[in-house]
């Protein structure tokens, strides 16, 4: 059996931090929901959700990252980006425990490394 190729080109760094999330469905209005980062990237994030847009949507995402020390204010972290895949439990994601979905995104280039390289620094990501 043939192992799954990686094409991401980005270091992911774990992370579980709140999110918000906005999307629109074509002809419908516009929805709201909130679940937590699984993993982050410079271009990509993995969100669980127990609602969630769908694949080829756009999606607005709000991101909180943690204190990046005592006493400064949060981070917040705003993309957009389109949603390239779904897991649910029971689908062929055996590892899956929690509805979630992958979206490619556009943060802020300088913004997203300074934050990574600090969260990384600190210890707060793995």
């Amino acid at each position: 059996m043939n192992a799954p190729i990686d094409l991401r080109k980005d270091d992911r760094y774990r992370l579980s931090a709140p999110v918000f999330l906005f999307w629109a469905p074509q002809n419908d209005s516009s929805h709201g929901s909130q679940g937590v980062t699984r993993d982050i990237s410079a271009n990509g994030v993995y969100v669980n959700a127990d609602e969630s847009p769908a694949v080829g949507e756009t999606v607005q995402m709000d991101i909180l990252f943690p204190n990046p020390a005592p006493g400064e204010p949060e981070i917040h972290l705003t993309a957009e980006g389109v949603v390239f895949r779904i897991e649910t439990p029971g689908t062929k994601f055996a590892n899956v425990s929690n509805h979630g979905f992958a979206a490619s995104v556009r943060f802020c280039p300088r913004l997203s490394e300074w934050i990574m390289s600090h969260l990384k620094d600190s210890g707060r990501v793995t």
